[in-house]
């Protein structure tokens, strides 16, 4: 573990884990691969891109913080090596990601639902302009989602409804959010 040498960057990085200090961070973090890393090999992964590019972007990874807690991070880093080519550190950033990846499940639980659910379900922007169906709302009116897809909802609405209707729907999404 090669902390920076400003203070304010080695705290934000305590910060992240869990520890009170940068010196609480040293002190606690004795086997990185072992008390950090959730899944240990993503250490030799990460270790072992480093030793193959010098530099890693966007490796993700779950951490322990000092409170045995469970986070996600990104880590961008590079090597600083020797003149003889040996490793001395690594520098970059470390970022928690924690929240992306919960919002990443919620997004990937919903998707499931709108694929599976067995009521149609019709998705427009706020110009009424179709931007998703789900599998059911096709069977229920015969079409498959291209016919839907970036068109005008009117054209889907035309000579099934009063003229109110679809201002009644606009109207709905915007006091509630949904119709």
């Amino acid at each position: 573990l090669a902390l920076p040498v400003g203070q304010n960057i080695a705290g934000a990085l305590a910060q992240i884990y869990g520890y009170a200090s940068p010196a609480d961070l040293i002190a606690g973090l004795t086997d990185i691969a072992g008390q950090l890393y959730v899944d240990p090999t993503r250490r030799d992964a990460f270790k072992q891109a480093m030793a193959d590019f010098g530099i890693v972007r966007d490796f993700e990874a779950q951490v322990y913080r000092a409170d045995h807690s469970i986070i996600w991070i990104t880590e961008n880093a590079r090597c600083v090596r020797a003149p003889d080519g040996t490793i001395l550190y690594y520098e970059g950033t470390v970022e928690d990601i924690t929240r992306r990846k919960a919002d990443e499940e919620n997004i990937r639980l919903l998707a499931t639902v709108f694929e599976s659910v067995g009521e149609g379900i019709l998705i427009v922007d706020q110009d009424l302009i179709v931007k998703a169906v789900n599998p059911a709302y096709e069977a229920i009116c015969g079409h498959t989602a291209v016919d839907f897809i970036d068109r005008p909802l009117d054209l889907l609405a035309k000579g099934f409804h009063d003229n109110a209707f679809l201002p009644g729907i606009r109207r709905e999404v915007e006091a509630k959010g949904h119709w």
